[in-house]
């Protein structure tokens, strides 16, 4: 390793792709954006089908853009949006692919989940099959005959970039985990769950921070050195948990208020019986995991319009629910026996009391149900390991200056924020700098990962948040009773 040394992180997400560059200390010393539309979820709309080949384009634009920029090149890492299915042909080319919001395999998922569903969460912490491999094999199965006879290989995203990368077929344990198709306590492919024809398409699995080789032909096309070490690739929310881990305390709960909203709480053990997702942590142990769905969907829809980004505008200081308005972005607290999409909107029991409300209280609504939700979904979660760690509050969302005091009010403990970093990007890297012989896991934790500004509650605060979270709880209970029976 020398003093210009350089680790490179990839991280694709729902809309768009962000390459990083951190040196040995972790400073950041470079990034590469490129965004890609997406449409907003919709229940006539449920067929999602990823454009692997632009994704692919924008890993190449900004690993192009991103490396001359940099000293020595010692690594990469990948991670990638949860949730997906590549299928491939003998000549690599992508027969399908499958997204985070793809909802197609809705009736064959049913139908797995009927037969398998409570095994699933007991070996797969996973359910419903629909938006996992189970649900979506299934539907190839039956509704795209043509895809299952000429697939060659089964793969995750992260794993065909990765893939594409060194020209390796393996995926992560954490990645194969987030499947829904791997018994977690066997360490083994859960084969009740997934069609005859399958067993010889899955990918071999490793070790999460193993290092693969960028080959000659892509180290070419990207200019990067040949044989550089590719860690193994990682889903997104794994990436941010790692990105935000801090060596002391070491395992506080990790927010992600991107495109979906997730809440991860670090377990020493497994527990086949917990009510909510559960999965593999990078570096050994486990998450515990409540998911409050799709918020950037409803969000999208209550309105962007105008300068600049909406919640910048928002306020931890003039309270959005203290003066009876609530924006729901759709946001819920985790259920898994339902895979709907929530309801979204403004409400307010006073509109002509308090006027039209201004683009700042609107911004600081959304803020306030987001944290809201957060709440609802962490005391979902088994207890923490460690007490009094700080949530640690990361992804699109936290970029806006009032969403971490929001939270840390709202939640009555302190919040770590990492203001203006690409944290999961940041993870990716990080497990590149891993696989490449120079950090262990614990000397990344230590060296790399950045410092957070750290939100603390205000006491008056807190207590006005009490309140407002009950009513927030009744509001979310009714909109949903309110969506089933309209529908």
């Amino acid at each position: 390793m020398t003093a210009g040394a350089a680790y490179l992180g990839v991280d694709i997400g729902s809309s768009g792709t962000r390459v990083v560059a951190l040196d040995a200390t972790g400073a950041l010393h470079a990034v590469a954006k490129r965004d890609r539309p997406r449409r907003p979820m919709v229940i006539t709309d449920l067929e999602r089908t990823l454009d692997a080949e632009r994704i692919w384009s924008e890993v190449e634009s900004c690993l192009a853009e991103v490396a001359p920029r940099c000293g020595e090149v010692r690594s990469l890492g990948v991670c990638a949006m949860r949730q997906s299915l590549i299928a491939l042909a003998d000549d690599d080319t992508v027969l399908f692919a499958s997204g985070n919001d793809d909802l197609r395999a809705s009736l064959h998922g049913a139908a797995v989940d009927a037969t398998h569903g409570d095994a699933l969460m007991r070996q797969a912490g996973r359910a419903p099959a629909v938006i996992f491999w189970p649900g979506k094999l299934a539907w190839l199965e039956a509704e795209a005959p043509e895809v299952a006879a000429r697939a060659r290989a089964l793969t995750t995203l992260e794993g065909w970039v990765v893939g594409r990368l060194t020209g390796a077929e393996s995926i992560g344990s954490v990645s194969a985990a987030e499947t829904g198709a791997r018994s977690i306590p066997e360490d083994r492919w859960f084969d009740a769950v997934l069609p005859d024809w399958t067993r010889s398409l899955l990918p071999p699995v490793v070790d999460d921070v193993a290092a693969g080789r960028l080959s000659a032909r892509r180290a070419r096309s990207l200019g990067l050195p040949e044989g550089l070490p590719v860690a193994t690739g990682v889903p997104d929310t794994h990436a941010a948990e790692l990105g935000s881990r801090q060596a002391d305390p070491a395992d506080g709960d990790c927010v992600t208020a991107g495109w979906s909203l997730t809440t991860l709480r670090p377990q020493a053990h497994w527990e086949a019986a917990a009510p909510t997702w559960r999965g593999l942590r990078i570096g050994g142990g486990y998450l515990a995991e409540s998911n409050a769905g799709d918020v950037a969907s409803g969000y999208a829809w209550l309105g962007q319009a105008g300068d600049g980004e909406l919640t910048n505008l928002a306020s931890s200081t003039d309270s959005a629910a203290e003066r009876g308005i609530f924006a729901t972005t759709g946001a819920r607290v985790m259920d898994v026996a339902t895979a709907g999409l929530g309801a979204a909107g403004v409400v307010s029991p006073m509109p002509f009391a308090e006027g039209v409300p201004t683009r700042a209280l609107l911004a600081t609504a959304v803020l306030e149900d987001i944290a809201f939700a957060v709440r609802g979904n962490l005391e979902r979660l088994p207890p923490p390991i460690v007490a009094d760690a700080p949530v640690r509050l990361t992804g699109g969302f936290a970029a806006a200056p009032a969403a971490a005091p929001i939270l840390a009010n709202v939640l009555g403990a302190p919040v770590a924020a990492y203001p203006g970093l690409p944290v999961t990007a940041i993870g990716a890297a990080m497990c590149g700098a891993v696989a490449s012989g120079d950090f262990t896991l614990d000397q990344a934790v230590a060296q790399l990962t950045p410092s957070p500004r750290v939100h603390r509650p205000d006491p008056s605060s807190v207590r006005a948040y009490d309140g407002h979270y009950a009513c927030w709880m009744d509001l979310r209970s009714r909109l949903e009773a309110f969506v089933q029976e309209t529908l």
